[in-house]
């Protein structure tokens, strides 16, 4: 599981990267993002890694596409040897309305979730695991604040 989180971790880096070149010339975005989910329940840190890019057609309509993974581990209650692995893995496509043409908007649009548990007790045929995907709907409000090379 760990070596998979890796090698999906670096292809999107390489994804965000290659994709970064013709947003230079448009209206185009593209991020990359990771990071540590660090919930109070449980020991060990978990990561948190994804990617999106947008494009905005004209100044009052965009799309953003993005994708993410959350993967946690822990030892799991008071057994000994027994370990819970948890990864979510999410994606959503949304249309962008910018009513103003400016940096506020409004999303909507479908998503797809899926789950992987695992449960490893010590023990012959103690172990369960579990899968399941669902379509989810997205939608809400943003803004989009554009730093711009100034920030820089």
């Amino acid at each position: 599981m760990r070596m998979k989180t890796l090698m999906t971790a670096a292809l999107c880096s390489i994804l965000a990267l290659g994709l970064a070149t013709p947003a230079l010339a448009g209206d185009w975005m593209v991020e990359g993002l990771f990071g540590y989910y660090d919930p109070d329940s449980i020991d060990d840190n978990g990561e948190i890694y994804g990617a999106r890019v947008g494009y905005r057609v004209n100044e009052h309509f965009g799309m953003l596409l993005s994708g993410g993974v959350i993967d946690l581990e822990d030892d799991f209650v008071d057994i000994e040897s027994a370990d819970l692995q948890f990864g979510l893995f999410l994606t959503d496509f949304s249309f962008h309305w910018y009513p103003t043409g400016k940096n506020f908007y409004l999303f909507a649009g479908p998503g797809y979730a899926s789950i992987d548990l695992e449960i490893d007790i010590p023990g012959s045929n103690n172990d369960i695991e579990e899968s399941d995907t669902v379509f989810t709907v997205n939608g809400g409000l943003g803004y989009q604040w554009m730093i711009g090379e100034g920030f820089y």
